[in-house]
């Protein structure tokens, strides 16, 4: 077969796949935002807080934090909408992180607000330095900051090894995400979640039921309820949990009963979410 004969095939097979491609993708995205409303509604939520001023005037680690979270959920809604079922998935890891972050900031945010934020330092000046651009400002800001951390590691690399060589039940430990995990409470969440977040972010065989249907190789948008259902909602249960914690260094008034609120309908849309999973599951064994 010559590149000409690939070429001709080629353009058969897009004429007649245009003719179909978006009305079909118009249903399905319809029909996989009627599955994951619940999401987006959190989403909106996230939103109509920020909306109320909370995050103004707050500490820029605050606000990177709470504009991470928004967006990972937006984006986690976005990919499961488009049928990008990995990537939705290598975003939740992106936001398990961010919750893991928040939490351990919030229980010293004396000392890891700003560690949080200066680092942001170092990321600019070292991308100065490979670039060979310089700017005086940026690099007097960096000196001053510098020692906190191990400049080619994470933002909290160096505190945590502080941490783990003054405490003896973290003997041993690396200053990882994973002790990061333990100190907050979430090991066994990362132990089980984490790994498996990690493989299909890396393309691993994790993915292969869903790109694989009966044997047929499919390298298109992949609509699975299931899928789409259970990621999100493991997104809502970690962008409550993300909440709760950003806005628990928030001293404004009420502001407990907007992480109540959270908690409420965190809850309300798992259990609904869950209802119609079973649902779905009794009509198709039914049928």
């Amino acid at each position: 077969m010559s590149v000409i004969d690939v070429e001709t095939n080629f353009n058969h097979y897009s004429e007649s796949l245009f003719d179909g491609y978006n009305k079909i993708l118009d249903l399905s995205q319809s029909k996989v935002r009627t599955d994951i409303a619940f999401l987006e509604v959190y989403y909106f939520f996230l939103n109509f807080v920020a909306d109320e001023g909370f995050l103004n005037q707050r500490h820029k680690t605050e606000q990177i934090l709470y504009a991470k979270l928004s967006s990972d959920v937006f984006a986690i809604l976005t990919n499961l909408s488009a049928g990008c079922i990995s990537q939705a998935m290598t975003i939740l890891r992106s936001l398990f992180e961010t919750t893991i972050y928040a939490k351990f900031i919030s229980e010293n945010p004396e000392i890891r607000l700003n560690l949080y934020s200066d680092f942001s330092i170092v990321q600019k000046q070292r991308l100065n330095e490979q670039d060979g651009r310089k700017d005086d400002e940026l690099k007097r800001q960096y000196d001053l900051i510098k020692h906190k951390f191990h400049l080619q590691k994470q933002w909290y690399t160096k505190h945590l090894l502080e941490i783990i060589n003054s405490n003896s039940h973290y003997k041993n430990k690396k200053p990882s995400i994973r002790t990061l995990s333990l100190i907050v409470g979430m090991q066994k969440e990362y132990d089980v979640l984490y790994s498996v977040l990690s493989h299909a972010g890396h393309g691993n065989s994790i993915l292969e039921n869903v790109y694989i249907q009966k044997g047929h190789f499919n390298a298109g948008p992949v609509y699975l309820p299931y899928w789409n259902e259970l990621i999100a909602r493991i997104a809502v249960n970690y962008a409550s949990k993300c909440f709760k914690s950003i806005m628990l260094l928030n001293s404004k008034e009420n502001i407990l009963s907007y992480i109540e609120y959270s908690e409420l309908l965190s809850y309300k849309i798992m259990m609904e979410s869950m209802v119609n999973q079973n649902k779905d599951e009794q009509d198709e064994h039914n049928n």
